[in-house]
């Protein structure tokens, strides 16, 4: 199986990453939040999207820009009923795009809008294929994804967590299993097309650490201190990973809650994936109608949950090694991502590796006293083959040759480390009926995807 960028166009024009729709609207509105929003955008005299626009067709080329206008309308589209108060904030998103991609502090400039449409397409692709070269035996990706969830021990904690809420009530046994099929389905759409919103939230939150050892100034994502986010969202699924996949326990060790706020803290300014969470949550939170629509909401506000649960995970690599070096023992083992206890995390995490391709890299070419820039990519498309019983193959594709023999020599070898080492790596596939998952490399010289 075969993903690159002819593909994902090709699939867009044929109706392709539209959001599945069958929950939508996920909860009822608050119309005087609404209202306060409209009248702050005008207050602000906040720049139109047509606005951003104009100004990053001074910054990048037709190409780039026609992706990334490609990708935004998709994410536009799909927050409504999903995600309202994005169409607020898309202009700092798009903004953050750009800076992304020019961005020196970075050893790899990264795009956030186009990778997470992406995202959601080979997720879509790897889900319900049944190309002979990527099989999972006898059942595709999803059905297994739906087993682990309706059936599995470790994922008790999910089915719970649903109940608490009211997701299943007046809904007789038999339909429910194909109730969990569309919250899956919601949840899969959430959580790949919006799993890096956390990195604007990222940026300001490292800039407030340097700023605070110097300063009084600490500004905290929502303003809210580890001590008020865990208040705030230790109940909520967003924190179940803490407590091992688990509602905090009623009797836990005294110093295990300081630990937890520890990690959040931490979390906040050295990962993208808690403040995304955070501020998928809390965006949706501050717009929703409550207490009123509450029990009628349950099934959407469910889906909302357990893809900030996925905005979370995702990018938690850090906080599970924590400072463990050279193969030793992660410090903080409860937050592996494991297909059996958590198959959306696993999912998005899986994607996101994979989805590496025609992501741009903006170079600047100085001459005689002007600046010339060029948007180029490393790795022009992936190739994936899986077999029962046999490693999962994620092949990259590299033209240049710079390209190939850096990535072959050090970037993917750390990444399958990191990630899917049997032992120590941040994801666990067992459960699936695969022997390992391989990053491998492939010099593609006269592929015709010129840089």
């Amino acid at each position: 199986m075969r993903f690159d960028h002819a593909s994902f166009q090709m699939a867009i024009h044929s109706g392709g990453c539209c959001a599945p729709r069958v929950l939508s609207p996920l909860y009822r509105l608050s119309r005087e939040a609404l209202a306060l929003l409209d009248r702050q955008m005008v207050e602000r005299e906040a720049a139109t999207l047509h606005e951003h626009y104009q100004k990053l067709s001074e910054r990048m080329t037709d190409v780039a820009l026609g992706d990334l206008r490609m990708a935004t309308a998709l994410a536009w589209r799909g927050a409504d009923g999903y995600f309202p108060a994005y169409r607020y904030h898309v202009g700092e998103f798009v903004n953050d795009d750009w800076l992304s991609s020019v961005d020196w502090h970075k050893k790899f400039h990264r795009d956030h809008i186009s990778h997470q449409a992406m995202c959601y397409w080979v997720a879509q692709r790897l889900l319900d294929t049944k190309d002979q070269e990527v099989s999972f035996d006898t059942s595709t990706l999803r059905e297994r994804c739906l087993q682990q969830v309706v059936y599995d021990p470790e994922c008790h904690y999910l089915r719970d967590y649903a109940e608490r809420l009211g997701v299943f009530k007046n809904v007789g046994r038999e339909l429910k299993t194909c109730l969990w099929a569309s919250l899956f389905d919601e949840a899969v759409f959430l959580a790949t097309m919006y799993h890096d919103i956390g990195y604007p939230w990222q940026f300001v939150q490292g800039i407030a650490t340097q700023l605070s050892g110097n300063s009084a100034l600490s500004v905290m994502p929502m303003q809210m201190s580890a001590r008020e986010l865990y208040d705030a969202y230790g109940t909520r699924l967003l924190c179940y990973p803490f407590q091992n996949y688990s509602a905090p326990a009623a009797v836990q060790p005294a110093g295990w809650r300081r630990r937890t706020e520890s990690l959040l803290l931490e979390g906040l300014s050295r990962t993208h994936g808690l403040p995304g969470a955070l501020a998928f949550l809390y965006l949706n939170d501050v717009l929703r109608q409550f207490p009123d629509a509450a029990d009628s909401d349950a099934k959407g506000l469910f889906c909302i949950e357990w893809a900030a649960l996925a905005i979370l995970m995702h990018d938690l690599q850090r906080l599970y090694v924590g400072k463990a070096r050279n193969g030793a023992p992660p410090e903080n083992s409860q937050l592996r991502i494991s297909f059996r206890r958590d198959p959306l995390s696993f999912l998005l995490t899986l994607v996101d590796q994979i989805q590496d391709f025609c992501r741009p890299n903006a170079v600047f070419k100085a001459t005689a006293g002007a600046v010339k820039l060029e948007y180029e990519h490393a790795c022009h498309a992936v190739e994936i083959t899986a077999q029962p019983r046999q490693p999962v193959r994620i092949v990259y594709c590299y033209e240049k040759t710079s390209d190939y023999d850096k990535n072959t020599a050090e970037h993917k070898p750390k990444a399958e480390r990191e990630f899917f080492d049997p032992t120590v790596g941040y994801v666990d596939w067992s459960g699936l009926p695969i022997s390992s998952i391989w990053l491998r490399t492939r010099h593609e010289p006269e592929s015709g995807h010129g840089n």
